[in-house]
């Protein structure tokens, strides 16, 4: 059974256009995981692991597991990519199947980036993580509305500070160009010493200070970014906005 579910599995992985690594982080588990199943250094997965990596891939447990029932299960999304049609139906003409998408878009998340919680002003617990402008751990398949934005990237979302809006291993695309307007979703980059810190927030504005403020579910709270901090505000993407629909 652990060589089908492994060709099942790389099988999928071509599919949905992910490298293992990928898809690893975006269903929220170590970055080896996926890795280590296909290399055979870990057993198949059960329960809650094994629906994460389903829906990453686009298919059911029943199938990645036996081989059983629709390969395509149909799902609204693995984060970032369309719903591709089902098997055996054609796709409409304007629609972009991943594999047409070229693979160039980094992602900008340092993996092993610690969370970051610490009091902001006011006292509110601010969640964040840490951005590498300069390289990355990723790259993933670029989506109509970023055709021709030479520095679009993606993270993927760490901890829990703006679920379910967005959920942890989620993947974000970023358009560094868009001006956010209040109510939007955005990356809200600092820098401390000589690190980039980022958070994503709903943007509300500028205060009177001059800093950007910004809203968080977990805990609820309108939180000020000072000005001397704030090193930009970049606008996350909505799948509508992706996609152009």
């Amino acid at each position: 059974m652990q060589s089908g579910l492994i060709e099942r599995i790389d099988r999928r992985l071509r599919a949905v256009g992910m490298t293992a690594r990928a898809a690893s982080l975006a269903a929220g588990l170590s970055d080896g995981f996926v890795r280590n199943i296909i290399r055979g250094k870990s057993g198949s997965p059960r329960g809650e692991n094994l629906a994460k990596i389903a829906r990453v891939l686009r298919t059911t447990e029943i199938w990645l597991l036996r081989g059983e029932g629709p390969e395509e299960a149909g799902l609204a999304s693995a984060p970032g990519l369309p719903r591709l049609p089902p098997t055996g139906e054609v796709a409409p003409a304007d629609v972009r199947l991943p594999k047409a998408m070229v693979r160039d878009v980094p992602v900008r998340g340092t993996a092993n980036g610690a969370v970051i919680s610490r009091p902001g002003e006011g006292g509110q617990t601010v969640e964040g993580f840490v951005l590498d402008p300069a390289s990355a751990v990723d790259h993933v398949r670029r989506p109509p509305a970023l055709t021709g934005v030479a520095d679009a990237y993606a993270i993927y979302v760490v901890g829990d500070s703006m679920a379910p809006k967005h959920e942890a291993g989620e993947l974000r695309f970023v358009h560094p160009h868009k001006p956010p307007r209040p109510g939007d979703p955005v990356l809200v980059l600092t820098t401390v010493g000589d690190r980039t810190e980022a958070f994503i927030k709903t943007y509300r504005g500028r205060s009177r200070s001059g800093g950007v403020l910004a809203e968080q579910l977990n805990p609820k709270a309108l939180v000020e970014f000072r000005a001397a901090t704030v090193t930009a505000v970049h606008r996350v993407l909505t799948l509508n906005e992706l996609f152009e629909v």
